[in-house]
């Protein structure tokens, strides 16, 4: 099954390095819809050549198109070490674990006494006492104090590691549960609408520690899982299947497959999927019913 998907990944990938190369213009979306519908066409005219290059072109505009596309997670911004109060939502739920309870929070803004002044970023929020009933997806307002984490380091040398990150500095985030306060709802980004939405579905239809698995396999959640689960993967050497969120290749390949399953498209562009097996014929059984029968 994957020989079919190797000249895709291939012209993705060339996709790729040619948005590095040459950014994407402006009018890439435009050609990829009327390429699409080329495709169609092609395919409802059983033109398998044809169709088959449009869709090839089509993954290569794609891989081309995703180098120009912004990160939906936000970088860190408008945060610095001190006591601050925080605004944003909530992005996964509660997690307590002796006397603190970590929340994750998706950050909007930093309350002033002029006003709410703009940030961004994602907190890990480690508060201690009972936290007030707050559910993913709720706004909330938090007071807690901001520091920039020290790497470890010899005496007199630079710190092991980088000192930052990709997405701005990192800053642990200590306060009190009861500084939590409820904000009026407001718009949720669309990722994490997706997330919220794929939890809700795990936690309705999976036992909690099977959920939890998948989750992590599917959209690299791993704060839900046991301890003692996470422990076995660290020794067994696979905790990198958790750490590597397959999320976005589940929607590429997801969206791939429908469209080549669909019956627009040609036998010879739809994924091979291997049919079931057709019941026995009453002839071919004579044989054995001949052999088990009564004397």
């Amino acid at each position: 099954m994957t020989a079919p998907l190797v000249p895709l990944a291939a012209w993705f990938t060339g996709g790729i390095w040619l948005g590095l190369q040459v950014p994407p213009p402006g009018w890439i979306l435009g050609a990829g819809v009327a390429l699409a519908a080329l495709i169609v066409e092609a395919a409802r005219r059983d033109r398998l050549a044809a169709a088959t290059a449009g869709v090839l072109f089509l993954v290569g505009l794609a891989g081309w198109a995703r180098v120009g596309l912004p990160d939906p997670f936000p970088a860190t911004t408008g945060l610095r070490p001190g006591l601050v109060r925080v605004e944003g939502i909530v992005s996964s739920d509660p997690e307590r674990e002796g006397p603190q309870t970590r929340l994750p929070l998706l950050v909007q803004g930093v309350a002033a006494e002029t006003g709410s002044k703009p940030a961004s970023g994602q907190l890990l929020l480690h508060l201690y006492g009972p936290v007030p009933p707050v559910r993913p997806g709720d706004r909330v307002r938090v007071t807690v104090q901001l520091s920039a984490p020290q790497p470890f380091r010899n005496p007199g040398q630079r710190p092991f590691g980088p000192g930052g990150s990709r997405g701005g500095p990192r800053l642990l985030a200590i306060g009190r549960a009861d500084s939590v306060e409820r904000l009026p709802d407001g718009s949720v980004p669309w990722w994490l609408r997706v997330r919220l939405w794929v939890h809700r579905v795990v936690q309705a239809e999976l036992p909690p520690v099977s959920g939890a698995l998948f989750e992590g396999l599917l959209i690299g959640e791993r704060r839900q899982l046991p301890p003692t689960l996470l422990a076995d993967f660290r020794a067994a050497g696979v905790f990198h299947i958790l750490a590597i969120s397959g999320f976005n290749v589940g929607l590429v390949a997801g969206a791939v497959f429908s469209s080549c399953g669909s019956s627009v498209f040609p036998r010879a562009l739809r994924p091979p999927w291997p049919s079931p097996p057709s019941p026995p014929s009453p002839s071919s059984l004579a044989p054995s019913l001949r052999c088990c029968g009564p004397p």
